[in-house]
């Protein structure tokens, strides 16, 4: 292996990269972002509130036998399922949208990109390599700047509410599964590496699979 492909392959570094990425395609669009933010706080908040419902639903009926709340509770479950129901069909169409817009975008600069790059650039990478930047590289940059973000989002604040509602009902209970926060911690954290290593590999085989495809229509051995 030569010495060039290391160097071009390590342009800039991470938070560089998502420090544009943020900049130039999220910056934007910040009022769909906010929104889809905002439902995902009300998704959170109902998922801690159901929580809680269930919790004194348990308690009413099977261990208080109070049989007047029979349809109370019923009732109540139901409408908190649909509002997070509203608000989760709230918050995929509004990260869909950003995202679709976004890798548009990114499309459109790769393509006018390539159109005014001289022969010398072209000819380092094949032509399938390129059209899996624009395919398929500009899809996973959306599930990361959209989906990942405001799932990341959400997620914690689920966690943060589902705490408060568990310290509420049971304390000792609560810090017994809060001990197992480390463990998982730690799992995840090697589940993220290895999905990471999973991404790189995907992309180097689009990239490959693009380039045989091309040639063996361009007939080129």
């Amino acid at each position: 292996m030569s010495s060039n492909p290391p160097s071009a392959s390590k342009p800039v570094s991470g938070a560089a990269t998502a420090r544009r990425i943020f900049r130039v395609y999220l910056a934007p669009r910040w009022r769909e972002l906010a929104l889809s933010m905002v439902f995902a706080a009300c998704v959170a908040g109902l998922t801690a509130g159901l929580a809680q419902v269930l919790g004194k639903t348990v308690q009413a009926l099977f261990v208080d036998k109070a049989l007047a709340s029979l349809w109370i509770f019923p009732t109540l479950i139901g409408v908190l399922a649909l509002a997070r129901g509203f608000a989760q069909v709230g918050q995929a169409s509004l990260v869909n949208r950003v995202g679709n817009q976004m890798v548009g975008q990114i499309q459109v600069q790769l393509f006018a990109r390539l159109v005014r790059a001289d022969l010398a650039q072209l000819r380092e990478a094949h032509s399938g390599a390129h059209l899996s930047s624009i395919l398929y590289e500009a899809g996973l940059v959306r599930e990361a700047a959209t989906n990942g973000l405001v799932n990341y989002v959400q997620n914690a604040l689920t966690i943060a509410a589902t705490v408060v509602v568990m310290l509420q009902q049971d304390v000792g209970l609560t810090l017994v599964v809060l001990i197992g926060g480390p463990i998982a911690s730690g799992v995840m954290s090697r589940y993220s590496k290895r999905t990471r290593k999973a991404a790189q590999g995907a992309m180097a085989e689009t990239s490959a699979l693009s380039t045989a495809v091309m040639e063996s229509l361009d007939g080129v051995k």
